[in-house]
């Protein structure tokens, strides 16, 4: 069986449209299948039982991310999808507040295509279990996996293109 056919779909949300295009680009060629939104609002609206993480930009219009991922959070059809927020202005009582709102982790814009593969890849891993500081822990274990197992698929891969090359 395919690998591939066994990721889940992720909402990317974000109101700048060339930050959604480069995220479904990314996600896509990880095997991904992508649905986009441009504002909370429109988010509420595509979200669906199929959908297995959501992207969430912290500053939109119309509905911010903080108040989109409280709606998710607090819907019981959707509350175990894990929500990662994307934003350029970090600052500490945004990260506390999207954690409050129900989000896993915290994505720094510009997003580094390594940070969004590796968090990713372990919320696609995380069991269906309710939001709270078991699920958190199991959380950051999986993306310690998945950053150590994407270093030593690098390492892999540079080792096999210096053999070929010394051929």
């Amino acid at each position: 069986m395919d690998m591939q056919l066994l990721k889940p779909a992720v909402l990317v949300v974000d109101d700048e449209e060339s930050n959604r295009d480069i995220l479904k680009d990314l996600l896509a060629d990880e095997g991904y299948a992508v649905l986009s939104a441009a504002n909370g609002t429109e988010a509420l609206k595509l979200l669906n039982p199929d959908i297995g993480i959501v992207l969430l930009d912290l500053m939109m219009p119309d509905m911010d991310g903080i108040e989109a991922c409280r709606r998710i959070s607090a819907d019981p059809r959707f509350s175990f999808i894990p929500i990662l927020m994307l934003s350029a202005c970090r600052e500490d009582h945004q990260t506390r507040a999207a954690m409050d709102a129900g989000a896993i982790d915290f994505l720094s814009k510009p997003v580094r295509a390594m940070d969004l593969r590796t968090k990713v890849a372990a919320a696609s891993l995380l069991p269906r279990i309710p939001r709270g500081p078991q699920r958190q822990r199991i959380y950051l274990d999986l993306v310690e996996f998945e950053a150590i197992r994407q270093r030593a698929d690098e390492q892999e891969s540079q080792r096999l293109f210096l053999e070929a090359t010394m051929l």
